[in-house]
């Protein structure tokens, strides 16, 4: 069967994902609404910057990430990929 995941560690790991996702979209909304109050226009920019965020990430942000780990990768040393996933991990919360 296609779709379906392998082990219940994938399916946990997946509902957390869509958990997280629901609560970080419901906590975009309510504080926009507490800070401007309750308009349509603050709803549509709470709901679509997470939207363009994930977007880009899915379409911009693999393949950048893939390319800066593989280039660290060539090191012999581990040193070069611990640094560039903690700079990945470091830029990508400056920038959400």
């Amino acid at each position: 069967m296609r779709g379906i995941p392998n082990s219940p560690k994938q399916l946990i790991l997946s509902a957390g994902v869509v958990d997280d996702l629901a609560g970080w979209f419901l906590l975009s909304v309510v504080s926009a609404m507490a800070t401007v109050g309750l308009t349509a226009g603050v709803i549509a920019t709470a709901i679509l910057y997470p939207v363009g965020v994930v977007l880009f990430a899915a379409v911009i942000g693999r393949p950048l990430v893939r390319t800066v780990l593989r280039w660290a990768d060539r090191s012999e040393s581990a040193i070069p990929t611990v640094a560039a996933a903690v700079a990945l991990v470091v830029f990508s919360s400056a920038a959400t």
